[in-house]
Parts: structure tokens; C-alpha cells; sequence
């Protein structure tokens, strides 16, 4: 992912500093999940500025661009989007 942040490993691989500071906190991250940068600073790997979200929610947020620099917008986005899918997987049940 261009322009993020990646630190060595003790077993001399490479990985994302925005994973491993949100597993310290959290619980692993599962093949379908996403974090993002919620203020947008690909260099902010600070705990309150991550989010995990699955790659579906990732996809219609930024379809959507509810992505935004301000760490509130992005938030409010993120529950848009889990609102938008909620509502679509109830009216698919319904049919």
C-alpha cells in the first residue's frame, strides 16, 4: 500500500506498522478485514486514528467517498455504510 508505514519483524519479514499497532490492541486481523487510516494520514498509526472494517463496508465507503481528512466525517461514513448494509441485507431477506 503506497505511502504507509512498514517496520522488520523479529522473523525478518516485512509487514504493516497500522496492523501490528491494531493487533496489539485488538484482535487479529482476518483476511476480509481492512484498516484505515480514519484522519486519512497514511503516517498517523496512532490506536484511535485505525479502524477495522470488512472489505464489503471498505468498498462502499469508498465508492461513496465518505473517506474523508476530517476523523469525524470518516466516522460518521463508516456508520453510514454499515446502515446502507444492514438495510440491503434485510430487504434481501424479505425476497
Amino acid at each position: 500500500m503506497k505511502g504507509e508505514l512498514r517496520v522488520k519483524l523479529s522473523n525478518g519479514k516485512w509487514g504493516y506498522k497500522k496492523r501490528i499497532v491494531y493487533e496489539k490492541y485488538n484482535k487479529p486481523i482476518h483476511n476480509n478485514d481492512v484498516i484505515i487510516f480514519l484522519d486519512g494520514n497514511k503516517l498517523n498509526c496512532e490506536i484511535e486514528n485505525l479502524y477495522r472494517l470488512t472489505r464489503a463496508e471498505f468498498v462502499v465507503l469508498n465508492r461513496n467517498h465518505l473517506i474523508s481528512s476530517d476523523r469525524n466525517l470518516t466516522l460518521s461514513g463508516i456508520l453510514y455504510v454499515k446502515l446502507l448494509i444492514k438495510c440491503k441485507s434485510l430487504e434481501n431477506m424479505k425476497e
